[in-house]
């Protein structure tokens, strides 16, 4: 996955942005969302949340322009842009559309707001 990518982008010697979607919850986020899904992070969800932390160590590494999103809860919903975004810890777990973490994502790709960042994004 994630390190296919990073060996790619590497053999290519160009510089460019790598933009990954994790889960709010994952690395100095863990604070950030419920007990109970803290629960399941450490059972259920453990080895995707493993996969995950792999994920954005490899990201943090590459020496590319990185950011790595992390949204809430997915919902299968439209897109309203009525989303919130930030590193700001106090930003805690909701539901976000995958619309609108597309969306956010897509901004990324020429705003440098969050790089070298892991914002949170929620409804």
């Amino acid at each position: 996955g994630t390190e296919v990518i990073v060996d790619s982008m590497t053999a290519a010697g160009k510089p460019m942005r790598l933009i990954v979607v994790s889960s709010l919850g994952v690395g100095e986020s863990r604070d950030q969302v419920p007990f109970a899904f803290k629960m399941l992070m450490n059972t259920v969800l453990k080895k995707a949340i493993d996969d995950k932390e792999r994920q954005e160590a490899l990201v943090k590494a590459s020496g590319f322009d990185w950011i790595i999103v992390r949204p809430g809860g997915l919902t299968n919903g439209p897109a309203t842009g009525s989303y919130k975004a930030g590193v700001d810890v106090k930003l805690t777990a909701g539901q976000v559309s995958r619309a609108d973490v597309a969306a956010f994502v897509l901004l990324q790709l020429d705003d440098d707001t969050y790089l070298h960042q892991a914002p949170a994004i929620t409804g």
